[in-house]
């Protein structure tokens, strides 16, 4: 899996609209979480979707 960018999540509009620093949507996650086949770590996840900004990284966790 590439890193998340808006521009490959479907439902990045509305997470731009809810969220002045969107971050990927449940939608996107449970599609990631789906193609690793296997539970992760939100550690492992944060690095597989390429997030360093310590606010999505924190949504990320809250999702």
């Amino acid at each position: 899996m590439k890193y998340w960018t808006l521009s490959d999540d479907p439902h990045a509009e509305r997470e731009a609209h809810k969220y002045g620093n969107p971050a990927p949507s449940r939608e996107y996650l449970l599609a990631a979480l789906e193609s690793y086949g296997k539970p992760i770590t939100h550690e492992n996840m944060s690095r597989m979707l390429g997030l360093e900004d310590e606010e999505l990284i924190e949504a990320l966790g809250a999702a």
